[in-house]
Parts: C-alpha cells; structure tokens; sequence
C-alpha cells in the first residue's frame, strides 16, 4: 500500500503540477423552457419563472453583430441558426459541472446544454462552429469536446 501511495501524483518526469484535475460530477439535468437563442453559445431559458441566460459550458462561438457599427464574426450567424436548428422543440436540458460556478462573471447560468438527446457544445465543435473555451479545462466534458474539435472540418463561413 505505501509503494501505491508513494506513486500517486507522479510520472516518470516526476509530480503532475501542471495537469487540472478533471470534473467528474455532472449535474443531472434541469428540464428549462427556450425563451430565445442570443449566439451560437448563448441562450434565455424560463426555468420556473425565472427568465435566465444561459452559456453552454466548454466552448466559444464567434460573436454576431448586435446592431449598431460592431460587425459580427465569421461564422457567427451561421454558429446562431446552428443552434437553433439544434434546439428540438421549446424545452432544453441543462447539466451544471461540479469543476465550475453556477454562474460567470455576467450572471448567465452556467451548463451543459442539450436538446433530443444531443450535447448543443459537443455539435458545434463537430461542426467547425465552435472554439474551445481553454479558461475551463477542468470541466468532466474538455477531453471529448477537445477530439470533436481537432477532427473538425474548416467550415465555408471561416474561408
């Protein structure tokens, strides 16, 4: 047992320092009604009541143009309609990751989101559509939300 011990944490080159410690505890979901989509990865739900916005967990789309002289992104409104399509009817589920707050530092609820069975975050990477968001590489989903990206196709909006 001591020769266990006195291994856990190591690798040949010495103590993982350097590696987060992985999220292992996923929420089960919260059944919300969709309000309405903002972006790609940005949505308003009404839990209860109470109207939220919520940000998928793991990835980043890029922005759209909210009216005035800001441009969107590449990408962006095609990231938002992606989204939408995903989105199966008027309810959504949502799973908060025990490795993140509830919240960001705007106030939108933070989680998984899905639709008909499907992982919204997990879709858009696959799709070329998204980013991954590299601030949270603790959450239980970066491993595989990291595969989808790399095997992703360029998609014809980013050319």
């Amino acid at each position: 047992m001591a020769s266990v011990v006195a291994l856990a944490g190591c690798t040949a080159g010495g103590p993982v320092a350097d590696a987060p410690a992985v999220s292992e505890t996923v929420s089960d979901p919260s059944r919300v009604e969709l309000v309405r989509v903002i972006d790609g990865d940005t949505i308003v739900v009404d839990d209860r009541g109470d109207e939220q916005k919520v940000r998928f967990l793991g990835i980043d789309t890029p922005e759209i143009s909210h009216g005035g002289d800001e441009a969107g992104e590449p990408c962006g409104e095609e990231a938002r309609e992606m989204t939408e399509d995903l989105i199966a009817g008027d309810e959504v589920e949502l799973r908060a990751d025990d490795a993140q707050p509830a919240q960001d530092r705007y106030g939108r609820r933070l989680a998984y989101v899905e639709s008909d069975g499907k992982d919204l975050s997990a879709e858009l990477l696959a799709a070329g559509l998204a980013e991954i968001y590299h601030s949270a590489p603790d959450i239980a989903r970066f491993g595989e939300y990291e595969s989808l990206r790399s095997q992703a196709p360029q998609p014809e909006c980013a050319r």
